[in-house]
């Protein structure tokens, strides 16, 4: 699954909901993504945990808002995950997901942050073990989202899928987007569905991947949403992504915010 992750690809989970609807039975990959993600995966130093990331985002978000850019970023920690699988990102205590509407914000975002983000990077580096893997995905929404709120223990559900001999990431969406809205119509009720394409500066690894990602606004709409769904409605949808990828198991992770503004 996230075997396409050695990097940093911060991100978006519901301003997703807020991106324009390409369309849920669109075979064709969309021109523009709905928003480019960067993913840094972390260790905590000693004594430090999620709390006091959660706390270090005011100051970052003091900076953000200074530079004037359009960003959201949450941090994903492994809820239940069989890390043995993520070999490109090795062990992590959890990873910043961040998201930019454009590639140019983001570069836009990290020019500022180099110039004026000195001393709230120094204050995270107290919190986490310094990681400079980077790596850059486009995302393009495969469901629409439910609306908007600040993630807090939120679920967020993942699969990495190796695209099978001859397909492609435009096959891979067009599948992604009909599964999707199967299990949308079922009433799994995540609150929107998109897919990552690894972008510039990913792992080599990371070709010929795609990743399926679900956000819940809780564990509890996680677990009862998918109870709602039946074996003939999984087995469907297993038999149309296995005839364009191989996908490995579900990963899921729990989300919350860093700076995460609800009125952008």
């Amino acid at each position: 699954m996230f075997k396409i992750i050695s990097i940093a690809f911060m991100a978006i989970t519901l301003s997703i909901a807020n991106a324009d609807d390409h369309g849920s039975g669109a075979a064709v990959l969309p021109e523009k993504p709905m928003a480019f993600a960067q993913i840094q995966p972390a260790k905590y130093q000693p004594g430090k945990g999620l709390n006091d990331v959660i706390a270090w985002g005011e100051s970052f978000g003091k900076v953000v808002e200074m530079l004037g850019t359009p960003y959201r970023m949450t941090t994903w920690t492994p809820f239940y995950s069989n890390q043995s699988a993520l070999p490109d990102i090795a062990q992590f205590d959890t990873l910043f997901f961040g998201m930019w509407p454009s590639i140019a914000d983001f570069g836009k975002g990290w020019a500022g942050y180099f110039e004026d983000g000195t001393e709230v990077q120094a204050e995270v580096e107290e919190i986490i073990v310094p990681n400079n893997q980077r790596s850059m995905s486009a995302m393009y929404r495969l469901v629409p989202g439910t609306g908007q709120y600040v993630p807090s223990n939120g679920l967020i559900r993942v699969k990495g899928c190796e695209l099978g001999d001859g397909k492609t990431t435009a096959d891979a969406y067009g599948t992604a987007t009909k599964t999707a809205k199967m299990a949308d119509d079922a009433g799994v009720g995540f609150n929107g569905s998109f897919m990552l394409i690894p972008g510039p500066g990913s792992a080599p690894s990371q070709e010929n991947h795609v990743y399926i990602v679900e956000p819940f606004r809780s564990v509890e709409d996680y677990g009862v949403g998918y109870d709602k769904m039946s074996g003939e409605t999984r087995r469907a949808i297993n038999a149309m992504s296995a005839e364009v990828m191989e996908c490995d198991l579900p990963r899921l992770y729990l989300s919350n915010a860093v700076y995460w503004p609800i009125d952008s």
